[in-house]
């Protein structure tokens, strides 16, 4: 999303009439968009997956009002817990057979 806010990427036609209202929005006030990892704000992320998993409208008005992962994820932050992403690879043994005929 990134990219295409900021002019690198062509607009998805599926996003080019709130591309166009947002890009009003942002001629009105300074700002500036980039690119952050997951990890970086976790609780942007989780609350992004959760409007797109639910099928009414939310709003939170207070840390009380939040689900229990948003407020773990907040307490979390608040103690400075290092949020790690780790990514696994499978390592693929070698083909006995091809090795065998050599």
């Amino acid at each position: 999303m990134v990219n295409v806010i900021n002019g690198v990427w062509k607009v998805p036609w599926e996003l080019a009439e709130d591309y166009d209202g947002l890009q009003q929005t942002l001629k009105k006030i300074e700002v500036t968009i980039h690119h952050i990892f997951r990890e970086g704000n976790k609780l942007a992320d989780y609350m992004a997956n959760l409007a797109i998993d639910s099928n009414n409208k939310q709003s939170f008005n207070s840390f009380q009002q939040l689900p229990t992962m948003g407020k773990k994820i907040i307490n979390t932050e608040k103690a400075q817990i290092p949020s790690l992403r780790v990514r696994t690879r499978r390592i693929q043994k070698p083909n006995t057979q091809r090795h065998q005929q050599r």
